[in-house]
């Protein structure tokens, strides 16, 4: 669901001063820590042939991060109504995607300190160090579309050298347990971080709340304890713990020596705290597809029929979901989806028909209460 935003104030230059407040004239900025503001659009759509989520990424062109993965997004323009219609506008220049979500919305503000090194910049005059750079905050966003097309490609321009789609669990592998990747993933982590952490506490009492907080977020021992929505918790203790690349980068932006000896095997980073940004966005779509059905009819599109909303859950939850019970679920439990007609279709079991449906009226306005309860399949252990 796109929400329309009303113009911005009307912004003209005064041209004498009893047009201007007096605060206004003795205001001075540079008093104050100077603050850069960006946007990052985090666009999301599901590929139905791999069955899974994907992302447009870009692979930036110019330092820092040269040459590393990233979402789209640029600094916030004077000339820009706001954060919304830059990060709009960074993807079009930037990847050539220009095509309207059918669901946008705010995901947080990004502000840690130092989650950009150009906060760092500077230069040296006359021996002394004097800073030029400026605190540089992100505003991102979630953008979702329908099922991408075969050979969908983006264009990249202005400072991408290449913008593609691609799944998001290359870079979490272990948020997706329907794979044997993901599985050997989760099964690594809880190994390393059992080693590393859990018996490297001072004392009884501390190891104890350390592996009640890994089997609360990584279910140590029991895989249906699985919570698919503490993505942020897991990305959280794995750079607590050293285990991804990004907890050891400098200020620069650079990895520090032995880094490698550390971090979980064939990790792939992306620039800034984009990898966080990405695990905030999975586990709050996670969420959403429970009780906003404007998520899923963002993600669908309009051509329903069951195995096609079943792939699209099961590629967001990234685990198994029983597909005759998640159409009870969607069509009588909460009657979201009603039929049109029945096609025969060739790749369909027994030559049973592939129902087709449509949309209630107003799902973009629906909030389910309570909400949906998915029907999760077993998570195999291997």
């Amino acid at each position: 669901m796109t929400i329309r935003h009303p113009a911005s104030i009307p912004v003209t230059l005064p041209t004498s001063p009893a047009q201007v407040p007096a605060w206004a004239q003795a205001y001075r900025a540079g008093e104050f820590p100077p603050y850069a503001y960006t946007a990052d659009v985090i666009e999301l759509a599901v590929d139905l042939e791999t069955e899974t989520l994907h992302g447009l990424f870009i692979e930036r062109g110019e330092p820092p991060y040269l040459g590393d993965k990233a979402w789209p997004g640029g600094f916030v323009a004077w000339n820009d109504a706001n954060a919304r219609s830059a990060g709009r506008r960074e993807v079009s220049a930037e990847t050539g995607h220009s095509a309207d979500p059918a669901f946008f919305e705010t995901l947080d503000t990004y502000d840690d300190n130092g989650r950009d090194p150009r906060q760092f910049a500077g230069r040296f005059d006359r021996g002394q160090w004097v800073g030029t750079g400026a605190r540089v905050v992100s505003k991102a966003f979630i953008a979702l579309f329908p099922p991408l097309s075969h050979g969908s490609k983006a264009k990249p321009g202005q400072d991408a050298v290449a913008a593609n789609w691609e799944s998001v669990y290359r870079y979490l592998p272990w948020e997706d347990l329907r794979s044997s990747v993901g599985r050997s993933a989760r099964r690594e982590i809880i190994r390393e971080l059992t080693d590393r952490w859990v018996r490297a506490a001072k004392s009884d009492e501390d190891a104890a709340q350390r592996r009640r907080r890994l089997d609360t977020t990584f279910a140590g021992s029991d895989l249906q304890e699985w919570n698919e929505e503490r993505t942020t918790d897991r990305f959280t203790l794995l750079m607590e713990t050293g285990l991804v690349t990004e907890a050891h980068r400098d200020q620069w932006g650079d990895v520090r020596p032995r880094a490698e000896r550390q971090v979980l095997p064939n990790d792939a980073p992306l620039a800034f705290d984009h990898r966080r940004m990405l695990a905030d966005a999975l586990g709050r779509l996670r969420g959403k597809l429970k009780y906003t059905p404007s998520v899923l009819a963002a993600l669908v599109g309009s051509d329903i029929n069951t195995p096609v909303v079943h792939k699209v859950c099961e590629s967001v939850a990234g685990r198994p979901i029983h597909l005759a019970n998640l159409r009870r679920a969607l069509t009588v439990t909460h009657p979201l989806l009603r039929p049109i007609k029945a096609i025969v279709a060739g790749t369909r079991p027994a030559g049973r028909p592939a129902t087709h449906y449509r949309w209630v009226k107003d799902v973009d306005l629906a909030r389910l209460d309570p909400a949906i309860r998915m029907p999760w399949s077993a998570i195999p252990s291997r």
